[in-house]
């Protein structure tokens, strides 16, 4: 039996038992939304580029997204679809799709709703490139977006959300950096030495 999915429901509290059949998406219900929104799910298709595919990075960065969002969708939910089915207890290449938590959690949660998933993705994603020319280029797609830049609220207000939403083992969280485009890892960090990162942005 197919499942239609309510408009009201929230991202990231449905799932499913088993993989889906088929997965069918409608490009053309991007059109409706207003520019911000749209511009914060972009973020998603950056992150699958820096973790996955550098190629599609320099497509980001190159072309314009309302003429190329179907193919940036492909490519960016193929990457996916390869992960989920080689990994799907979520063991270690599935996690990698976590990169930018537990940051973006925190600062979503110390902006009180005055951020959209997105934008609390791409701040939570920014300090945890190891590449500063990484970064730049980043930083630069995301103002081209329209994808706010700045912190909401000094890093020691985003650390004590991070304690209170994202309970760490032992004071320490496991984190994805990367290096590169295409290389992400995972990395065991202190709570200080990830609010050193968030300062740093």
């Amino acid at each position: 039996m197919p499942w239609r999915i309510p408009p009201w429901a929230a991202p990231g509290r449905l799932s499913l038992i088993s993989p889906p059949a088929i997965v069918l998406a409608d490009p053309d219900v991007l059109k409706t939304l207003p520019p911000r929104h749209f511009s914060s799910g972009l973020v998603a298709i950056l992150r699958t580029a820096l973790l996955a595919d550098p190629a599609l990075l320099e497509l980001l960065e190159r072309e314009d997204p309302h003429a190329q969002i179907e193919k940036w969708l492909f490519l960016a939910m193929r990457y996916k679809k390869d992960v989920v089915e080689e990994d799907p207890q979520h063991a270690k290449n599935a996690r990698l799709m976590d990169f930018g938590q537990p940051l973006a959690c925190g600062i979503a949660m110390a902006a009180g709703g005055a951020l959209l998933r997105g934008e609390s993705l791409a701040l939570g994603m920014l300090p945890l490139l190891e590449s500063r020319t990484l970064q730049r280029r980043c930083r630069a797609l995301l103002r081209k977006w329209g994808v706010p830049l700045a912190l909401p609220c000094p890093a020691a207000d985003i650390m004590d959300a991070v304690r209170r939403g994202c309970p760490a083992h032992n004071s320490q969280h496991t984190v994805v950096r990367v290096k590169q485009p295409g290389h992400g890892y995972l990395e065991t960090l202190g709570e200080e030495e990830l609010g050193l990162l968030l300062e740093a942005h």
